[in-house]
């Protein structure tokens, strides 16, 4: 079953693009990688960034290089830089939030857990953090955990999709399902194209035949995706069933 992707925060600073910074020695540095960023061309910013020396390599500089291999998918070696600038910086929230989703993106998910958690400890608001420790618990099948920091999110944000949906496939999962089927249906009333969410809905209907419900998001599947096979065998198995 697809799951909720790790959201990464919108912060100001080195989560951004690198920029020029004067009078410092990771100056020069960060400014070339900005110019290249600007022009789009992230392999050359990250060519500003490695092979330097090791005294320029400050948690700033460290910051941007993961910011660029992240953009460039190499999430292998942005979880060296950010592990690099969480041991060099271990108060900044951002190096340990993004470390652990690079080991989210690697397959990590205790390790991702124990980074989030780090970053939960230094007084975040973050409502990311939360989302994020409630993905790796679904992704170490602990469901319970997994709904708790979900509701720690909708109880900063009640209309936060991410965290629905998360906290509705740890209910599908442990067989809750009309709880599921309301929670996934809280989603679509929030945002009609969750896809994702409109079908794991389906299926969750079907496995507590409640086959109206299968006919009507499925229908309201097809309008959107004409060709949706899942959509078309879900109709012919509620139809079956309801002459059954």
């Amino acid at each position: 079953m697809a799951t909720q992707e790790i959201v990464r925060p919108e912060v100001t600073g080195h989560s951004a693009p690198p920029s020029a910074q004067s009078r410092r020695p990771d100056a020069g540095p960060i400014a070339r990688a900005a110019i290249y960023h600007l022009r789009g061309d992230f392999h050359g910013a990250l060519q500003c960034l490695v092979g330097i020396d090791p005294e320029l390599e400050t948690p700033d500089l460290l910051r941007a290089r993961g910011y660029i291999q992240i953009e460039l998918a190499d999430f292998a070696a942005a979880e060296h830089s950010y592990a690099a600038a969480a041991e060099e910086d271990p108060t900044g929230v951002e190096n340990w939030f993004q470390w652990g989703f690079c080991l989210h993106k690697l397959g990590e998910f205790a390790q991702a857990l124990k980074a989030f958690e780090r970053a939960a400890s230094l007084g975040t608001d973050w409502i990311e953090v939360p989302l994020a420790r409630s993905i790796c618990h679904l992704g170490l099948k602990q469901y319970e955990q997994a709904i708790e920091h979900a509701e720690t999110c909708l109880q900063i944000r009640e209309d936060y999709v991410p965290a629905l949906f998360t906290k509705a496939v740890a209910l599908h999962l442990t067989w809750n399902l009309d709880q599921a089927c309301e929670t996934y249906s809280q989603v679509l009333d929030l945002d009609a194209n969750a896809t994702q969410a409109r079908m794991n809905l389906i299926t969750a209907a079907i496995q507590r035949k409640k086959f109206d419900l299968v006919q009507r998001q499925s229908h309201a599947l097809l309008e959107t995706d004409p060709n949706n096979l899942l959509a078309i065998e879900d109709l012919a198995v509620s139809a079956f069933s309801r002459e059954d």
